[in-house]
């Protein structure tokens, strides 16, 4: 038979010049079609006109579809430069994480310096005074907020590590409180 008579619209799309088999003719052609609609690659001058010339309600459909697919297309790039984004900033949160410990272990491993440098009669324990001296000095003041030491009311922190309330923070009492505040923030 006639190939007219199979494919009764032939014969409007050829009366345009334009053949739709070449686009249109099986599901492959046809894929690789709306792909070239999708990137719009002379998809307005090879394929729209004609189609439209012939179809006009066509039209809804070409334009839907090219908002659709360059909608979806966004989003999946926005999504992969989120999602990178997203990762760098955990990584770099954790390296953060990491040199800020590693420079509170440093400061830990400095405690009992720290503690003898306050202890400005060599008695081996540290009373209020002498405890609030050395917070009024810059080095001792920055590496105990280094390990987020509450530097601020050395009267109150003085209280707290002074768990057997005599009025002293022995060695241990001052490294095991300081110890337990830092612990303590990290579960909080």
């Amino acid at each position: 038979p006639p190939r007219s008579t199979l494919f009764p619209y032939t014969t409007l799309f050829r009366s345009g010049g334009w053949d739709h088999e070449e686009y249109f003719s099986s599901v492959l052609t046809s894929v690789f079609t709306l792909l070239q609609l999708v990137t719009l690659d002379q998809w307005s001058d090879k394929i729209a006109r004609h189609v439209i010339n012939n179809q006009p309600g066509m039209l809804i459909f070409f334009v839907l579809f090219i908002c659709f697919t360059s909608f979806c297309l966004l989003n999946i790039i926005v999504g992969v430069v989120v999602e990178n984004a997203i990762a760098t900033s955990i990584k770099d949160e954790r390296k953060m994480r990491k040199s800020k410990d590693k420079d509170r272990q440093v400061v830990f491993a400095q405690l009992r310096d720290i503690f003898e440098e306050a202890d400005t009669d060599a008695s081996g324990t540290l009373d209020l005074e002498e405890v609030e001296a050395a917070i009024s000095k810059p080095e001792i003041y920055n590496k105990l907020r280094m390990i987020e030491f509450p530097v601020d009311d050395p009267r109150q922190i003085f209280v707290l590590l002074d768990y057997d309330d005599s009025g002293e923070l022995t060695i241990e009492e001052f490294i095991t409180g300081c110890m337990r505040m830092k612990d303590r923030k990290s579960v909080v």
